[in-house]
């Protein structure tokens, strides 16, 4: 078994070099082995089994024409030349260094795999109209701006929600989820719940896997951590306008009214602000409570709560040092607290001490805490942000804590899908009906 082996890969590392950190998550759909090297300089994420991977640097390969085929078993040499391979290459690995600044969550942490944002900014790039990059250093780097706005753009305003499929020659197709009508009235999904990635191997028609059941690459994900995506594709959607709208001059008017600081409304701060490095615990539920004090968010039936880390219980048998963003069996304690919207102070709810028990599925993100001479704990300034903007995108009034179970507004009534929707099914539905 898949398992297995990675036990035993670990330990043979191990045994070989004690320096080196070992990682195995083997409780998801597919184990992963994390190796590290010893200043953690340098990682490897291994899994046994696995081969659709290869199918997929195929499939690449064959999208780009003026790319020769190199064998699959090879490690490719990267080129000093960032365009070497042209404007989705460069865009990718922009996207890729954002999610990585970002801490948005990896896939053994219950976060989309690598291959699915991979194909988001492809299918973007090949539907969206933008003027391609010249020869010039310059009219290359506004071009490669416009192609990472175009993606966070797309994904802000529409949210996830739909199917993504390739198809042969370039194709790309995206296929809406149509949202629930009440009273002849759509109501749009702010995030939406439903996303699915169909595997290009087995909808390309050219390709050996074609006709195939189509296979889903994105995995189901919590509506805590679809609060957490919604919140990043808002925040880089209004720094890229404002890198765009912006030289190196200072914007008077911000195209987003809801960018206050720590936003920057500089096109050269903008962008710095758009790539900020976060610290690697922010969204990242660990499985022991960290020395100090240690805010929560937590999304809770359509309600988010902020808390005090208490405790933590890990589900017996879990291994690794975070819990997973799915899981719904491990739980932690939360002493909550009152949040004023204008000046982050965090007031305790209960004065008795006591705190109320949540899941790693309704988490959302760590926030720091800080104290002040006179004891009263405050956000900081990025905690505060995403305070005021995740309660925005649910459509709720971050200081309206007494009228809390009244809100039934159409932004709240979109969040209350089951977690177990029908999304695959839908994917392959219209999948089938694509191709009939």
């Amino acid at each position: 078994m898949p398992t297995h082996v990675l036990h035993l890969i670990a330990n043979t590392l191990r045994s070989q070099n004690e320096k080196v950190e070992t990682q195995l998550v083997d409780c998801t759909k597919v184990p992963v082995l994390t190796v590290f090297s010893a200043d953690r300089s340098l990682s490897l994420d291994l899994t046994v089994n696995e081969a659709i991977g290869e199918f997929h640097v195929l499939w690449f390969q064959s999208q780009q024409a003026s790319s020769m085929p190199s064998p699959v078993l090879t490690v490719p040499f990267p080129s000093p030349d960032g365009w070497s391979q042209g404007l989705e290459v460069a865009a990718l690995r922009c996207v890729k260094w954002w999610l990585r600044r970002r801490r948005i969550p990896l896939p053994k942490e219950g976060g989309y795999p690598s291959i699915v944002w991979t194909l988001m900014v492809l299918h973007v790039l090949r539907c969206s109209i933008f003027v391609r990059a010249s020869e010039s250093d310059l009219a290359r780097g506004g071009a490669l701006l416009r192609a990472v706005a175009a993606f966070f753009d797309r994904f802000a305003e529409g949210g996830l929600a739909g199917t993504f499929l390739f198809t042969a020659c370039a194709g790309a197709e995206f296929r809406p989820h149509v949202a629930a009508c009440q009273d002849g009235e759509c109501v749009q999904a702010m995030p939406a719940s439903e996303f699915s990635v169909l595997d290009p191997t087995t909808t390309d028609e050219v390709s050996a896997a074609c006709g195939v059941e189509p296979a889903e690459l994105a995995p189901q994900t919590s509506m805590a951590s679809q609060l957490l995506y919604a919140y990043e594709f808002r925040r880089a959607q209004a720094l890229s306008a404002i890198a765009l709208m912006s030289g190196d001059h200072t914007r008077e008017d911000s195209p987003d009214e809801q960018i206050k600081s720590p936003l920057a409304s500089c096109g050269s701060d903008a962008l710095r602000e758009l790539f900020a490095d976060v610290d690697d615990t922010v969204n990242s539920m660990p499985t022991k409570v960290p020395a100090g004090l240690s805010g929560v968010f937590a999304l809770q039936e359509n309600r988010l709560r902020m808390g005090i880390l208490q405790r933590i219980n890990p589900k017996p048998g879990w291994q690794a040092s975070f819990l997973h963003r799915r899981d719904a069996h491990s739980s932690f304690a939360l002493r909550l607290c009152t949040i004023n919207a204008d000046s982050g102070t965090a007031t305790r709810l209960d004065s008795t001490g006591k705190f109320e028990w949540f899941h790693p599925c309704d988490f959302v993100c760590m926030v720091a805490l800080q104290a002040d001479v006179h004891g009263d704990v405050k956000l900081d300034a990025e905690g505060l942000h995403r305070w005021q903007q995740m309660h925005a995108l649910l459509g709720t009034e971050p200081h309206d804590e007494s009228h809390w179970n009244d809100l039934e507004t159409e932004s709240c009534a979109s969040w209350k899908r089951h977690r177990g929707s029908k999304r695959r099914q839908h994917g392959r539905q219209m999948w089938r009906s694509g191709r009939a």
